[in-house]
This record gives structure tokens, sequence and C-alpha cells, in this order.
């Protein structure tokens, strides 16, 4: 069988299972099988019910063998961030010791519709306690790598998920982002990520929030993380909507209108090209350039600035974003976090990352390249 097939996109694969070129348990054991030789280096994945998932996927080729197609994802293997309830798996929210044995009885409404939709979810992937930081690493799973390069991070809070991703251990995850928490380990990884507008996809049952709350906790998102952007729309097709209790009844229902821009002639784009509190490396800058002169090139309208003051925001730099947004961060947070942790979030950026360097239970990520931030410990 053609390894070819399964490092291919979640569409393509998708395709190949339902045209019968390839089974369902074939697309497991391969992944299956590149977890077990690159995990213990990476630290992606951290749980699975291979049994379970096998389980599964030969339901899932009995069905179509009878012309009964589930759905779009229709038998094909998936993993998701380690802050998504998922029915009878460990979900312990990036090793957090309140939820040290939590195996949910319900999935969260976003990890349903994915199974709604056919995927077979085989296992989780890891994240830094509570998705609380820009790298990952936790005390029960430890830190996760960058594939590209062992020594640096994946990113965070979705490191596990990207990192994943870009080593071939599964062809679509299901992320989470307040504050970056897709968009940054995307781009350290290489892969292709969505924040979508809140509420468009659901999120009761991440965690955090706390296990049964109903309430979606303020400027937390669910997205679909991939390795093509034709996937990213692939699943989110799949997951957008309103809360299941409202719209399996009729009730709020997505319908996501098109694109109606579909050649770069007909855009604007503004590229904020540096900024003082995070000076951009001269190897990033001049990507960012060579990708400024392709859009030119390509028809588009691009204007560069140094600040976002120039499109009539208020709050031009990075310092003011960020003082802006740590307030609310820790408003929205407080809920769902440790209580000692709470009294840091109130004034900014800079007094947080020094007020957590010296929680007693605060440790340094030990590993020249992973030194983002400062890792909390419960």
């Amino acid at each position: 069988m053609a390894q070819t097939h399964f490092f291919r996109s979640a569409s393509s694969l998708s395709r190949a299972i339902q045209s019968k070129r390839i089974t369902s348990v074939d697309a497991l054991q391969y992944f299956l099988r590149r977890v077990d030789v690159l995990n213990k280096d990476l630290r992606a994945v951290i749980w699975m019910d291979a049994e379970a998932a096998l389980r599964r996927a030969e339901k899932a080729d009995e069905a179509l063998a009878k012309g009964d197609i589930w759905g779009t994802l229709h038998g094909v293997p998936m993993l998701v961030k380690d802050s998504w309830e998922a029915e009878g798996q460990l979900c312990t929210s990036g090793g957090f010791s309140a939820l040290g044995n939590h195996r949910p009885r319900r999935s969260a409404d976003a990890v349903q519709r994915l199974s709604n939709a056919g995927a077979v979810i085989f296992g989780r992937t890891n994240m830094p306690m509570l998705a609380g930081d820009w790298q990952t690493y936790n005390r029960r799973y430890g830190l996760c790598s960058n594939p590209w390069n062992l020594a640096r991070t994946p990113g965070g809070s979705s490191g596990g998920s990207a990192a994943a991703l870009a080593a071939g251990l599964t062809p679509l995850e299901l992320g989470s982002d307040m504050a970056g928490s897709i968009r940054l380990p995307c781009h350290f990884c290489g892969v292709y990520g969505h924040r979508p507008t809140f509420g468009v996809v659901p999120t009761r049952g991440h965690l955090p929030g706390s296990p049964g709350c109903l309430a979606p906790m303020d400027m937390v998102v669910a997205g679909p993380m991939a390795r093509t952007p034709q996937d990213l729309v692939l699943a989110l097709d799949v997951l957008a909507g309103g809360p299941s209790d409202v719209s399996l009844r009729g009730g709020l229902q997505a319908h996501l209108p098109r694109p109606t821009l579909t050649n770069l002639r007909q855009f604007r784009i503004g590229v904020w090209v540096d900024d003082p509190l995070h000076p951009l490396g001269q190897a990033v800058g001049e990507k960012v350039e060579a990708l400024v002169q392709i859009l030119q090139s390509s028809g588009a309208t691009v204007k560069v600035v140094p600040s976002l003051k120039p499109f009539g925001m208020r709050m031009g730099t990075l310092r003011d974003i960020m003082n802006a947004f740590w307030p609310l961060f820790g408003g929205v947070s407080s809920n769902a976090i440790p209580e000692r942790m709470v009294s840091t979030l109130k004034y900014g950026l800079g007094p947080l990352l020094g007020a957590l360097g010296r929680l007693p239970n605060a440790s340094p990520v030990g590993l020249d390249g992973h030194r983002l931030a400062t890792c909390v410990t419960d």
C-alpha cells in the first residue's frame, strides 16, 4: 500500500477511503506506527486508545462496504488537543491534577461533530497546563518538541497538535485559541490553522472552563488545524454551528458564506513588519519582504507600516495591545485557573511573567529554544 496516500491532506485521505483505494483500518495503522516510531522524541501524542480506534475503523470499513457513508470525514483517523472532552478518553487539560483521571461521559460539541462526520479519533495531543502558555510543557506529560528541530518549541498552547501535524502523526487536528494558541504553533511548525469568529464553533466541553460548564468562556474559540488550507474549509464546514443542544432541534444553525474575493488583485493587504517590543529577526524579516514582493507582483495592493496607527487604530503598537489584552485575559480566565495565579493576570505581561517566576512550584523549561516563558505547574 503506497504510503503517499496517508501523508496527503485529510480531504485526499477521505476520498481515498470512500473510493475504497485504501481502508480506514490501513490508514489508522499507518498513523499508529508513525506515533510509535516518532513520538518518543516529540512527546506530541500523550494518550491513545488504539483498540477502540481500530474497532471504529473496522465499523467504518464495514459501513462503506454496505454503501453507508457517515460523512465527509468517513474513516479518517485524527487526533484532538487534550483540552477537548471526548467520551471515555482521559482528558486532563495538560496534566492539571484536578483532572487527573477525568473521563467524560459526553464529548465536547466540536469533538462530537467530527465523530458524527465519520472521523476516527484515536488519541490526544500535548499542551501546557490549562492551555496557559506559548510553549508546550507540563509536569505530567513533559516537554513537546518541534519536529523540524527538536531543540525548538512547537509553540503553544496547541503545540502538540501542530507538532503532530507537521510530523505526519495525524492529517487533521482540533485546536483552541484565545491568545494565539492555534496561530502561533501553526506558524512555528509550518502547518495551517484557523481561528474562527467567536461563537462560530461551540466550545462546550473545552477545558478550561470546568467539566459540565454550559456557558462558553469569552474569547475562547475552537478551530481546525491541518496541513492544507483546503482541509481547514472541510473541517470548518463540519464544526460550524450553534451549541448542539440548540442546533439539533432546528434552532441556531450556521450557513457560512463562501468567499467573495477570489483573486489577489481584489485584495488590499496591510503588513505590520516590526515592533520594538518584539523586534523581527533578520531571517524572518527577509521572508516577510519576499512575501510582500510576491503579493505585489500578483496584483495585490500592499501597504507596509511600522505600526497599526496608519490604519486608524488607537492601539498602534504591540505594547498597547498587550496592555489592553492581559487584563481582559485575567478576567476571562480567572474562573478556570488555580487561585494563586489570578492576581498575576491583572496588570499586563511583564508583571505576569515576573510573578510566575516567583511562584513556589514554577519551573523554567530546561532546553534552549524552549525558554519562551516560565511554565506553571499545579
